[in-house]
Parts: structure tokens; sequence; C-alpha cells
């Protein structure tokens, strides 16, 4: 990938591009109306248009060029992605309020596989790719499936749908047991990420994967995905990447993964 190429990843580029490649109806005519509506700076935005036309994206009219085409459709397929978020390694700790007498031995061990270690006794399972860790009378740890939003919010009204889901299926499994309606749970562990996004791709690219303090950018579902990992901050952390997007990445600042 071309270095010119490579910089319509960073934002201000990318946001350019996009633009003029939305809007190739002959209306491209001042480029300081162009600035003004971006609110982007006359000379910034005359610097990418230089570069476009340099690396044959655009001609002196600003419209594309079969080359820019091409970029411009699979950056604008992967804008509508670029957004979603996924919140994974979540566990959530349940809390029991009530067991059965001689648990865990009141519960198959043909059906649920025995759960020890030195200091506890318990079962465990898996339903509805939830894995269910029934670790004594007063806890269950669920680690659930990923989950995805376009939003933060989105993620977490998901994950709380998910606990209020799996405390009925887990009463309904595990007859006798009651779970606490008021602090019915906690999580414990979480991960956030920002996924298939053409910007994080470029930073990538550039970059490789690396992380910073709590954020790292990681291509180990196949697409580069930026992501918190440290679930006291997660989900505060991941709406403040985008400022580590927008800056050059500091060597002394990056550890290699």
């Amino acid at each position: 990938m071309s270095k010119t190429n490579r910089n319509l990843f960073r934002k201000t580029a990318y946001t350019l591009f996009l633009y003029i490649g939305a809007n190739q109806d002959g209306s491209l005519i001042y480029q300081t109306r162009m600035a003004r509506e971006l609110s982007i700076p006359i000379t910034t935005l005359n610097y990418h248009i230089t570069n476009f036309k340099g690396e044959g994206l655009i001609n002196d009219r600003l419209e594309l060029t079969p080359k820019g085409m091409r970029l411009w459709k699979m950056l604008w397929e992967n804008k509508a992605l670029s957004n979603k978020f996924r919140e994974h390694n979540i566990q959530v700790k349940f809390n029991v309020v009530k067991c059965p007498l001689g648990f865990p031995s009141c519960f198959s061990d043909k059906i649920y596989t025995p759960l020890v270690n030195g200091r506890f006794s318990g079962i465990k399972t898996k339903f509805d790719d939830v894995a269910v860790m029934f670790y004594s009378k007063k806890k269950i740890v669920c680690t659930l499936p990923d989950v995805y939003g376009d939003s933060i919010e989105d993620c977490i009204s998901g994950i709380e749908k998910f606990c209020i889901d799996i405390k009925q299926k887990l009463e309904s499994e595990f007859k006798g047991i009651v779970i606490d309606k008021y602090e019915m749970a906690k999580i414990t562990h979480i991960h956030s990420a920002r996924m298939n996004s053409a910007i994080i791709e470029g930073v990538a690219e550039r970059e490789g994967n690396f992380k910073i303090g709590d954020v790292e950018i990681d291509s180990s579902k196949g697409r580069a995905e930026i992501e918190t990992t440290n679930p006291h901050n997660s989900l505060e952390k991941i709406e403040e990447i985008d400022d580590l997007l927008e800056r050059p990445i500091k060597q002394e600042d990056k550890t290699e993964k």
C-alpha cells in the first residue's frame, strides 16, 4: 500500500475522500465551501486533494478515476461496519441466595462435569454457548459469547439482556437454586473492541499489531480491531481510542505484540 493510500485511513483524509466520492454530481466546485462543510482548514484540504491527484485517485475536476472509484467503493462498504463494537471475554458472576442441600452431589455427575480443586468443589456445564461454572453454594460464573452493537450502550444492553435470560435458565436448569434479584450479577471480566474499521486497518498496516497501556491493535479475528484489555476500565477506554488513531504512534509508547 502506498504512503498516500495508507494516509487515506487517517481520519481527515478518509472523511474528505468519502465526501468527494459521495458528491460526484459536479457540485465540488468551491474548495472553500468543502472546507467549511467538513470543518477542515483550506490548507489541509488542498494538501490532501493534491495527494489524491498525485496518486491518480481523482482528476483536476475532483472526479474519481477508475482507480479512485475502486478504492472509494471499498472504503464506503467498510464505512457501514466502521463503528461496530464487540464485547468479548465476558465473565459474569451470579449471586446465589439459595442452593439445594448436599451441593454439589445433589446434581448428577452424569449430566454435569465435576469442578474440583483445593479451594472448592462444584460442577460445570455449557448451554446456549454459555460456559457455566457453579463454584459453590453462593457463586456461579458464566462466560458469555461475544456481544455486538453499534454503540457501547447497545453492547451494555445486550449483556444485561444476556444476564436476565441466563438467570432464568440457571434457575430452571439447576432445580432448587435462587439467584439474588436485587444484585443479580456482576461483570468480572470484559474486553471491548471497535472492529471492521478501514481507519484501524490502515493504522495496523502502518504500525503493525501493538499495545499501548490498556489499548492494543490485534488481528486475531482475521481483521484488525482496536481493543481495550483491562476489565476495570474497558468500557470507558474504548470511547477514548479515536485520539490514538488520530495521532502518530510514538515508538517509546509502543510495545510490539
